[in-house]
């Protein structure tokens, strides 16, 4: 693995070893999953499944600049693969509507998806009891 990177407070070091409890950072071009163990080793390593938490909240995303699908796209998938979303699918169409636990994970989703693939998006809530809570720029 090349360009590992250690994290502390704002400092970044590269790193050629790591132990158990270090942040590192790993760049990835889609080989890993969150939740995945990387190790040394012909012992099988086994954890327990992360925990999963059932969306409360539920939008309509739609991207501002339709010239833009491509990154659109690639930034749903990328975000919806790391967990910060759940991403579901209408019956009606090529709609992308995303569930959330909270308001903060849509506010990240927004901000990630404008600032690393430069898509700016707009919710359409979904729902009562979401009704005013998302909100777009």
């Amino acid at each position: 693995m090349n360009n590992v990177t250690q994290f502390l407070a704002d400092e970044r070091e590269q790193v050629q070893n790591a132990v158990a409890g270090d942040i590192i950072g790993l760049y990835d071009t889609g080989n890993f999953q969150v939740g995945e163990s990387i190790y040394t080793g012909k012992k099988r390593v086994e954890f327990e499944p992360l925990p999963t938490f059932t969306p409360e909240l539920f939008s309509r995303v739609v991207a501002k600049d339709v010239m833009k699908q491509k990154s659109y796209h690639k930034g749903i998938n990328q975000l919806v693969q790391e967990g910060t979303v759940q991403l579901f699918q209408s019956f009606h169409g090529q709609e992308y509507i995303i569930g959330a636990v909270g308001q903060l994970q849509f506010e990240v989703f927004q901000f990630r998806m404008a600032n690393e693939y430069n898509s700016q998006v707009v919710f359409e809530p979904m729902g009562k009891k979401n009704s005013t809570v998302v909100r777009s720029e």
